[in-house]
């Protein structure tokens, strides 16, 4: 429907013409992209034609930076925060707070060196239209910072200096928002919604960023899907869900070009785009296919390209027309990129034939390289430091060449003069009408739900459960005094339930945050408040679902006020629907703030915090003045007390005789008297809730809980529109060197770091790639030399100085670097023959890998290669044992025998392409973790020791080895998660890993090859898939398995040529020669093989060959031989020699026994809580605030004795009890969170074999006493002593406390443990929780409890906690009563005085107005008297404590029986 006046202006009128002009010009066949005859050229000459007719040109922009220099914060105080930091901190900060207010505010202040660090200094360059800028730096460098500058982002930054300039003019703040729509940032992160599809992702972008008002835009936006999906190759993927961690879908490259394909999508004719190391994951012939396509369209739309690379191949390298290299902030470089080698080696470096020009780069700055790279003679000439290196760019041309052209002014054709009403347009965050947003966005919002609705049905169905048990509970509710008390608890837990439930949304919606974040204010699709709304929409249609669903499930069944023609109903519908839909909004507002564990304690205290002033436990007379704000400003208040006047208004009463006061079995019924307060239902609750009556309080109490929802609804939007990327602190290592005090000598590793070996790591990774050099090309001298291996026994050893030669191949050894292994071993070897994976896709097998076969030896290197989706990542996955799903075919042998899981676990590692580690742990903790748990006690505590020790020297982590996981660069924590599966396998086994340098630069992927040659030296069998390796990666392995797409293989074999073979001294010679004499091109000079391999079987993302490679593998001889060689029919030596057949790891147990599984378990996840403060010491703080504020509420109820309390303490006291059950309800939710986070590391080492489910559980489980018992005591002795509870009874109340809080943790932990995701986790737990409560028997009385439903109540640990709690404060107690709170009931006939009554001390003779005698009686007199009233079990306080302690144990075996026999990630 068309809104009235929406299609007046300008541009609507433009666009009708233009589009009246062109006709139906799409229909043609040269402009359809799914027709045959399409004919790109002309439909992008069309579409720019219509464009420019429409007046809708995009301007040339032109970009420029002058002396940026950017600083971030730097961290104050421990380097590691832990639950003791946190608490120093808050007395520290008390403290200071004390003195400030002394001193007035003269506090002292750090130097301004010391309180920030420089991450970019002094940065300048340019990009003219048309030009692509690659930017080379390793990690820290600050590309990333560099980036989001240009791109006008500045979150996380403390301060920034400089200019950005476009068009030769710097944007002021006011204009930025017209600045995103003709800029683009493709960041690092693949930020989607895991639900929809790749389609969906796309189409989305297109619809935001191609606005109505554009001449036939839904055309061209259907037409850019495809034309995108097609140039990124993911057409086939086209309806794969994007997939996350839990939902299975499209590959780490796919989703990586999901993430370009977005901006793409979005248009980029005449804007500026910022590409942030988006390459990760992507095979260098889709890499290459994807920079082609944009420098083409680059070219023809005069648009900027500004880009970061870590590792590009030299052929995208050269696509790029400007280079920007920097190091420590510093630039480096600046100018043309066919002219970047020549400066360098003008500078004094020589580039290795195996290197490429982007590694060499990226390694000259770096003095453990530097040694292989200067040119001899040039040793006291060339640059060593980084400043050595800014000082010589500054004195170059290149550089007076960037003065030159800032002075100038670096500009671009500006745009054409626009109308009022699009310049109107552009200055807005999204060029949709927020109309129009709003409906696109709610649409998503809809399609998200329908995309995976699991979790949505989940709730639901927790709710009609819920409504259905309450219901058969609370059935056909009675008229009498207990009638009345149950419909009030009744309706309190149809609220408590909604409430939690709703809470439970949160960790989707910050998931849902950071898509936000990206969107909006990153790349302007939308505005915030559309955003906010359409999501409140639709959290409001299925809030109503739920709430229909329960409230259908329970009104009926419990027999509530219905009214005359069921408005009683609607009324109760749209109550819980409001305040649900408030604690949804409520939410959405915690997800835009804080950290998620942070977000769900504030959000279940809060919640807490309005349920007990709600006026259900704490009556309205009972709160302090002090707090009755709380109970003005609680939204559940006004809903319960909407429900209340609801129900009860209209009922009438009646007592049965249990209801009859006092309670005393002496006096005759006929003479006990029905409380005056259930004369009416009105009159209950107006004398039990304190309700306001009247008509017009059912309309306000609705109209204010609407009120409460909008001004959350309006925090939130305005909370979401200041939200930017999480700044972050910086924090300098303990050993750092400042980059201009590097020296080669400062950074050897030889006497500081290496133990137990006489060769040092920066040597080794000299010798290394000295050695391939030398091979491979001529170094510095021009020399080349050929190396030789030694090999005795079937032991490898590499040195750089020996010749070729080697006894298990026709080939020269393997080149590496290394020591000789000095202790004796026998080795591995894998071997796998017709091997055949397939998966169920829709019902339909898919065949993922056909007929692979091969083999992997001791001492060599094997790559597993191919283009993205050929299956690589799914034969190491067949390899390794860790398929969990599909059928596997054909035969997997380890030294000629099959092994089973446990056996072959000893024996291998696998280094996933994913770093899951439990981020707590420093690296020495978790290398030695895993040394003595795979080592166990086969492996004396010495080795254990000695292989950490060797693992830091091999891989280079000795620099970090105190830091936690959770702080580590991504090149360390790749190397931390090879070093974990090193320490554990040792030598003589095989170590897979699965891309083990993707998202790593030049420097840090040449080091991790470099360990890796390391480790195969030791007797280790290395398989191994990677991506984009640079000639001098691909020449360090042995040999390759090379995959095309559905799994066929292409080839198996050695890699490099031998002494007097073909090619011989070209890395890859062995497969180039392969490659010619079947037919491909030669490889051209200077070109990677590994790239010109892709090529040549048709990777890439629009790649094809006219040979079907595999039909020539099949028939080769090289296939024979390889099959020969795995069955020993080749006539060589046997692959598997007698020696080595059946040499594995006995089966049937892990290597560490139960003792060690359980010691290292503990004591890591100990470690681990301890340095959760967001966590524990969050709870801490959250004990303390509940018990003081439930404790004011309650103040001073009870006289600290078990004498003279009044009535109000009798019926308070037991709600008292009660109310300490809410810490617990809250500690179950909280457990969930920190339970499942583990999840992911826990299955990564159940499959490696570290330990046991068991040894997991009961570690997880021991590490939350200590906590359970601090929080309990925070909690309880305060709460003790504001309410007024005899301390002689408090002993046994911690006990029962500690005990209770401890089941309500474990129960959480079953519940994470059994949850798919967080957001289920956080549904089931109220729904137990609100259960166990209604059966405890304060809610509804044991009494009143169905037959049915009874045994829940004896099978219940919150039932016996109460209990046990009653019965021990109550038993002794005595309660009095002021003249006012007596009851006048006649005196029995058969007494003369009323103090003859028995159990009548409190009785007073009075006498009525009439003249008859009467008895004034205090209703209650002694705790017994409540006791019976409650029907609490009769049963020893004792027995409630042994129950606890049962249901204690239960809740662990249910967690270990879940971690057992589910599995929630899947491969």
């Amino acid at each position: 429907m068309k809104r009235p006046g929406a299609k007046t202006a300008t541009y609507w009128r433009t666009k009708e013409e233009v589009e009246a002009e062109y006709g139906e010009w799409y229909k043609e066949p040269r402009y359809d992209p799914e027709s045959d005859a399409y004919d790109a050229a002309a439909y992008e000459a069309l579409v720019k034609e219509i464009v420019d007719k429409a007046g809708l040109t995009q301007p040339e922009v032109g970009v420029s930076w002058r002396d940026l220099t950017a600083r971030v914060n730097v961290a104050s105080g421990p380097v590691r925060d832990t639950v003791g930091t946190q608490a120093l901190g808050v007395w520290k900060g008390l403290y200071q707070t004390a003195v400030r207010s002394v001193r007035w505010g003269k506090a002292t202040r750090l130097p301004e060196a010391e309180r920030h660090h420089t991450i970019l200094s002094s940065v300048s360059g340019y990009a003219r239209p048309g030009e692509m800028v690659l930017v080379l730096a390793p990690p820290g460098g600050g590309a990333s910072t560099l980036l989001n500058l240009l791109a006008l982002r500045r979150a996380g930054l403390s301060s920034t200096a400089g200019q950005v300039l476009y068009n030769g003019e710097e944007i002021p703040c006011a204009d930025r928002v017209a600045v995103n729509h003709v800029l683009r940032f493709v960041g690092q992160r693949d930020e989607h919604f895991a639900q929809l599809s790749v389609r969906h992702t796309l189409a989305y972008a297109a619809e935001f960023k191609l606005p109505d008002f554009y001449p036939y835009a839904p055309v061209l936006r259907r037409h850019r899907v495809l034309l995108v999906a097609r140039t990124l190759g993911i057409v086939n993927t086209l309806d794969t869900p994007v997939g996350d961690a839990i939902l299975r879908g499209v590959s780490g490259g796919e989703k990586k070009r999901v993430t370009v394909g977005e901006m793409a999508v979005a248009g980029i004719a005449g804007s500026v785009v910022a590409m942030d190391n988006w390459s990760k994951g992507l095979d260098s012939a889709t890499t290459l296919d994807i920079v082609r396509a944009i420098r083409g369209f680059t070219r023809r739309s005069q648009s900027v390209v500004i880009s970061s690379m870590q590792q590009p191949p030299e052929e995208v390298f050269n696509e790029f027309d400007k280079l920007c290299v920097l190091d420590a902030g510093r630039c480096l470089y600046f100018g043309p990129t066919d002219r970047a080698l020549d400066y360098f080696t003008g500078l004094g470096f020589t580039k290795p034939t195996t290197r490429s020009v982007p590694e060499l780069i990226t390694t000259v700055s770096d003095p453990a390289f530097q040694g292989d790279l200067v040119t001899p003679g040039c040793e006291d000439t060339a640059p060593r430091t980084v400043g050595d290196f800014v000082d010589a760019f500054a004195k170059s041309p290149f550089a007076r060449d960037v003065t030159a052209a800032l002075d100038e002014g670096v500009k671009g054709t500006p745009r054409p003069d626009l109308t009022p009403d699009l310049q109107r347009k552009v200055r807005r965050q999204s060029l949709q009408s927020p109309f129009r947003q709003f409906i696109i966005l709610l649409r998503r919002s809809v399609q998200l739900i329908v995309s995976q609705p699991v979790t949505f049905i989940v709730t639901v169905l927790a709710n009609v459960v819920f409504g259905l048990v309450l219901g058969s509970i609370f059935f056909n509710v009675d008229m009498t005094e207990s009638g009345a008390f149950s419909r009030g608890g009744l309706l309190f837990l149809g609220m408590l339930f909604l409430a939690f439930g709703e809470l439970g949304g949160v960790p989707t919606k910050f998931a849902e945050r950071t898509v936000f974040a990206k969107q909006s204010s990153g790349a302007g699709f939308y505005s915030v408040m559309p955003f906010v709304v359409s999501a409140s929409l639709v959290d409001a249609l299925t809030v109503f679902v739920k709430t229909v669903c329960y409230s259908t499930s329970i009104y009926f069944l419990a027999g509530l006020n219905l009214g005359t023609f069921g408005e009683r109903f609607a009324y109760y519908i749209a109550v819980l629907f409001f305040l649900s839909l408030f604690v949804s909004t409520y939410a959405r507002l915690l997800s835009s703030m804080g950290n998620k564990d942070l977000a769900n304690a504030l959000g279940g205290v809060g919640l807490i915090v309005m349920v007990m002033f709600s006026g259900f436990l704490v009556p309205y007379d009972s709160i302090p003045n002090f707090l009755i704000w709380l109970y003005w400003a609680s939204p559940v208040q006004w809903a319960y007390h909407a429900l209340l006047i609801n129900e009860y208004t209209g009922l009438d009463f009646t007592c049965s005789p249990e209801g009859l006061v006092p309670f005393n079995t002496a006096i005759p019924d006929a003479l006990k008297v029905c409380p005056p307060s259930l004369s009416s239902g009105t009159a209950y609750v107006a004398a039990n809730f304190q309700a306001r009556l009247g008509g017009m309080w059912r309309l306000w109490d609705i109209l204010v809980l609407f009120g409460f929802y909008v001004l959350c609804l309006g925090l939130t939007i305005f909370q979401m529109s200041r939200l930017k990327p999480q700044g972050y602190a910086y924090r300098a290592p303990a050993d750092a060197i400042d980059p201009d005090e590097r020296s080669a000598p400062r950074m050897s590793l030889d006497a500081h770091f290496s133990r137990n070996s006489t060769t040092s790591l920066t040597g080794a990774t000299a010798v290394t790639i000295g050695a391939l050099r030398d091979k491979y090309g001529s170094g510095a001298g021009g020399a080349s030399k050929s190396i030789k291996a030694s090999a005795s026994g079937g032991d490898v050893a590499m040195a750089a100085t020996t010749s070729s030669s080697s006894s298990h191949s026709s080939t020269g050894d393997p080149v590496g670097a290394g020591k000789q292994s000095t202790t004796g071993g026998h080795g591995a070897v894998l071997t796998w023959h017709n091997l055949n994976y397939t998966v169920d896709a829709n019902g339909e097998p898919k065949q993922l890998l056909n007929n692979v076969m091969g083999f992997a030896e001791h001492g060599r290197m094997l790559a597993l290669m191919g283009s993205s989706g050929a299956g690589k990542t799914t034969l190491l996955d067949v390899l390794a044992q860790r398929k969990t799903g599909g059928d596997v075919a054909g035969d997997v042998l380890v030294n000629g025998v099959e092994l089973a899981p446990l056996s072959f676990a000893k024996i291998s590692g696998y280094v996933e392409q994913a770093d899951l580690h439990v981020q707590e742990a420093t690296v020495r903790e978790a290398l030695q973790f895993s040394a003595a748990l795979r080592g166990g006690r086969d492996v004396s505590e010495a080795d254990q020791a000695a292989r950490v020790e060797d693992a830091m020297d091999k891989l280079q982590l000795r620099s970090v080895q105190d830091q936690l996981i959770l702080s580590l660069a991504p090149s360390h924590l790749k190397k931390l998660t090879i070093g974990c599966e090193l320490v554990g396998i040792g030598s003589d086994a095989i170590l897979f890993l699965d891309e083990p340098t993707s998202g790593l630069d030049a420097r840090d992927a040449l080091s991790v090859i470099a360990g890796l040659r390391l480790i195969a030296a030791d007797r280790v069998a290395v398989v191994c898939t990677i991506h984009q390796p640079s000639q001098e990666l691909f020449a360090s392995f042995d040999r390759l398995l090379l995959l095309s797409r559905g799994g066929n293989m292409v080839y198996m074999g050695d890699l490099n040529a031998a002494e007097g073979e073909p090619l011989e001294g070209v890395a890859g010679g062995k497969l180039m020669a392969y490659f010619q004499d079947h037919g491909a091109a030669p490889l051209p000079q200077g070109r990677n093989p590994a790239e010109h391999m892709l090529t040549v079987i048709g990777a890439g993302t629009s790649g094809s060959s006219e040979i079907d490679w595999n039909r020539v593998w099949l028939d080769s001889d090289e296939r024979k031989a390889i099959e020969g060689r795995i069955d020993g029919s080749d006539g060589k030596p046997p692959l598997v020699s007698e020696q080595l057949h059946g040499r594995v790891p006995e089966g049937g147990k892990r290597a560490a026994s139960r003792r060690q599984q359980l010691r290292y378990c503990i004591v890591r996840m100990y470690r681990r809580f301890w340095r959760l403060p967001a966590y524990n010491f969050t709870r801490l703080m959250t004990m303390l605030f509940l018990a003081c504020l439930l404790g004011l509420a309650l103040l001073q109820i009870a006289s600290f004795s078990n004498d003279d309390n009044t009535q109000e303490a009798a019926g308070l006291i037991p709600g008292a009890a009660f109310l300490s059950i809410l810490p617990g309800i809250l500690s179950t939710n909280n457990a969930v969170s920190p339970a499942i986070s583990t999840r992911a590391a826990m299955y990564r080492e159940l499959a490696a074999g570290e330990y046991g489910v068991w040894a997991f559980y009961v570690a997880q489980g021991a590490a939350e006493v200590p906590y359970a018992v601090l929080t309990t005591v925070a909690f309880l002795v305060p709460y003790n002593a504001l309410v007024g509870l005899p301390w002689s009874a408090f002993p046994f109340y911690l006990l029962a406390a500690v005990l209770f809080y401890t089941f309500a943790i474990f129960i959480g932990q079953a519940i994470a443990a059994v949850s798919p995701t967080e957001e289920i986790a956080l549904t089931l737990a109220p729904l137990v929780n609100t259960i166990l409560n209604v059966l405890s028997g304060f809610l509804i009385k044991r009494a009143d409890i169905p037959s049915y439903w009874i045994w829940l109540y004896w099978a219940n640990p919150y039932a016996y906690f109460n209990a046990a709690v009653l019965r021990n404060l109550l038993s002794d107690m005595t309660f009095t009563c002021p003249p006012e709170e007596r009851l006048i009931i006649p005196r029995p006939a058969e007494f003369s005085t009323c103090t003859a009554i028995p159990d009548g001390a409190s009785y007073v003779d009075v006498t009525r107005p009439s003249g008859a005698p009467a008895c004034a009686a205090c209703p209650i007199n002694s705790g017994s008297q409540v006791l019976e009233r409650f029907t609490v079990m009769d049963v020893d306080k004792w027995i409630g404590i042994v129950a606890l302690v049962g249901f204690i144990v239960l809740a662990r075996v249910a967690t270990a029986l879940a971690l057992k026999f589910t599995r929630h990630m899947t491969r």
